[in-house]
């Protein structure tokens, strides 16, 4: 896709998120970055009051899925994996991934669609973005919505 379509395509899905302060309040979202292609949210967990801040990677938006990456919200490092949220539901894998065949990634992510590791994670190859992308649920904004949902639902 174009860069300039790309933009014009990441800041209109932006707005819809920066424009809407009663969501944001009522989320307890805090827009830290919203220029193309990065797009990063501090959002404080509503059980144990712990702040994360997620940054999302949105080149090349929509023919490709964001990158997502947790990161520190004041020196916006990217956050060791022994801080990143866990769970039951397999989404997030704070060491990275280990297959039978052996080391797939070292690097912290989230698995889950509409995420770019998620569909660049060879165990995922068959399950293209390509089918999601067009789907209103997997929309600029309901993707950061889904993973702040799933940071929601789990126990930092």
């Amino acid at each position: 896709m174009l860069p300039q379509l790309a933009a014009a395509l990441f800041r209109e899905s932006v707005g819809k998120i920066t424009g809407n302060q009663n969501m944001l309040a009522d989320r307890g979202w805090l827009v830290l970055t919203s220029a193309y292609p990065t797009l990063r949210i501090a959002v404080r967990h509503r059980q144990t009051a712990k702040l994360r801040a997620f940054e999302f990677q949105f080149d090349d938006w929509n023919d490709q899925p964001p990158a997502l990456q947790l990161v520190d919200a004041e020196t916006l490092e990217p956050l060791p994996g022994c801080n990143w949220p866990r769970d039951s539901s397999g989404r997030w894998h704070s060491a990275g991934w280990i297959s039978a065949a052996g080391i797939e990634t070292t690097r912290p992510f989230m698995c889950m669609i509409g995420v770019r590791e998620y569909h660049t994670h060879k165990s995922h190859s068959n399950d293209l973005w390509a089918n999601y992308r067009d789907l209103p649920d997997y929309s600029l904004e309901n993707i950061v919505l889904q993973v702040a949902e799933a940071f929601q639902k789990s126990d930092v």
